[in-house]
């Protein structure tokens, strides 16, 4: 027996896997062209590294 407590946080994501897994079941067609198309997206640490580090100089009284 497995009890699983979640947090409120997450369920955006749980909502996001749902869909993803109805739309893998119901249209695998549709989900692989969409799968393919994030496949070729960029999500490096690069950029947000870059974006938080703006953010972080922007805070008075750091060190």
């Amino acid at each position: 027996m497995y009890i699983v407590v979640i947090a409120p946080e997450c369920a955006p994501v749980l909502r996001a896997l749902g869909k993803a897994s109805m739309a893998w079941y119901e249209k695998p067609r549709s989900f692989k062209e969409i799968m393919l198309a994030d496949m070729k997206a960029a999500y490096s640490w690069g950029s947000a590294a870059d974006e938080y580090l703006i953010l972080y100089n922007r805070i008075p009284g750091k060190w």
